[in-house]
């Protein structure tokens, strides 16, 4: 018995720019209406394409779960979210910089073994399918939500800057108002990640390929 295709739902953006689309074409139609001469040619063919983005926006909007259904939903999602974070580069792997030419050799081979598994999990299909079934149902848990999806949000901030205080600078940083400063410092730059606010938002790779 053959299995039932798995539905997937597009992300908000997406879904937004389809409406997008829609919204355009009927102002289009409209608008011509209007006139006395008219421009569309085939108004029909018009509204036949309407019909047709409506009808795929509604089958790729997830519909929000609830009760049961959404217990079964977030309880799956979060079995592959470890699954997919243990296979992940972490922050510091994946945003690791290109190697200058008088950096060590071992900076240089730990640059290619990033590169390596970063191309063999893009190529894997396994991988990917769990993704993009990670993606289906963190969609039906919140459908509003541009970032419920996005995989950059399971890598994780393993990459984080450390920052310590100088020998030099002990005596100074004992000082009690310098070293309330110094603290709220150290915090900030620990949780300075430069890519941070973009991997929140959008995905740096398209899984769905």
């Amino acid at each position: 018995m053959a299995q039932a295709k798995e539905e997937i739902y597009e992300s908000v953006d997406n879904r937004n720019f389809i409406k997008g689309e829609i919204s355009s074409m009927e102002r289009m139609l409209k608008a011509d209406e209007q006139r006395k001469h008219k421009k569309i040619l085939d108004p029909d063919n018009v509204k036949k394409q309407i019909d047709t983005q409506k009808k795929y926006l509604n089958k790729v909007t997830p519909k929000k779960k609830r009760g049961v259904k959404a217990r079964d939903i977030e309880k799956e999602a979060k079995k592959l979210h470890e699954e997919i974070k243990k296979e992940l580069l972490p922050t510091n792997e994946f945003n690791r910089r290109y190697p200058k030419d008088n950096d060590a050799h071992d900076r240089e081979m730990d640059f290619e073994r990033a590169v390596q598994r970063q191309m063999q999990l893009q190529s894997d299909k396994k991988f990917k399918a769990k993704v993009r079934r990670w993606k289906t149902l963190r969609r039906q848990i919140d459908p509003d939500d541009p970032h419920v999806a996005n995989v950059e949000t399971i890598r994780g901030d393993n990459g984080r800057i450390r920052v310590t205080v100088p020998k030099e600078m002990e005596n100074i940083a004992l000082n009690p108002e310098v070293s309330a400063l110094v603290q709220q410092l150290l915090e900030q730059v620990e949780k300075l990640d430069p890519n941070k606010k973009y991997r929140e938002q959008f995905d740096t790779i398209n899984w769905d390929e």
